[in-house]
């Protein structure tokens, strides 16, 4: 199963009705690289998926792991 991991944070983010600007402050992120990271434009490090797991408060799992390595 292939998973879109920047979908699966928008969703995150709007379930907690969390600005991206919040979400961005809270992970220690610029807002236009989050935007960048929601739209697919991106693909960070492991590091910065963690701190935006983080701050939104969902454990990272070997899905998103794999999804993230293949990148």
């Amino acid at each position: 199963m292939d998973i879109h991991i920047e979908l699966k944070i928008r969703e995150a983010r709007k379930i907690r009705y969390m600005t991206m600007s919040e979400l961005a402050r809270r992970a220690g992120i610029s807002k236009a690289t989050l935007s960048d990271i929601e739209n697919g434009v991106k693909h960070p490090k492991l590091k910065t998926y963690c701190k935006i797991c983080s701050a939104l408060e969902i454990p990272i799992d070997n899905e998103i792991l794999e999804c993230v390595i293949r990148k």
